[in-house]
């Protein structure tokens, strides 16, 4: 973007060895959030409304299952690969556990 050269290790994350650009996405949809104010607007329901109370608390649930995911990814930055398999028993390249 600025014409000068980068190497490969420029680009590495110490002490995670993660490649740097593997975050854009997330940090552009972050940044997207913020700028466009994407936030969860409905009103709260009454607990005593059980079923409305229910649809709002899934409507809710998903809206911010993205932002959870995005954090998530976020927090993995320091981590290296072999680290983050060992805490969430997880392959971070398959979604599958390990």
């Amino acid at each position: 973007m600025h014409g000068n050269r980068v190497s490969d290790v420029q680009l590495s994350i110490e002490p995670s060895k993660r490649f740097l650009l593997d975050y854009a996405p997330v940090l552009y949809r972050m940044a997207l959030t913020g700028f466009l104010d994407l936030r969860f607007k409905e009103t709260a329901r009454k607990p005593e409304d059980k079923k409305a109370y229910e649809d709002y608390e899934g409507r809710l649930f998903d809206f911010e299952k993205y932002q959870r995911a995005m954090e998530a990814a976020l927090a993995t930055f320091n981590l290296t690969i072999e680290q983050h398999r060992r805490i969430t028993g997880r392959d971070h390249r398959r979604g599958v556990l390990s």
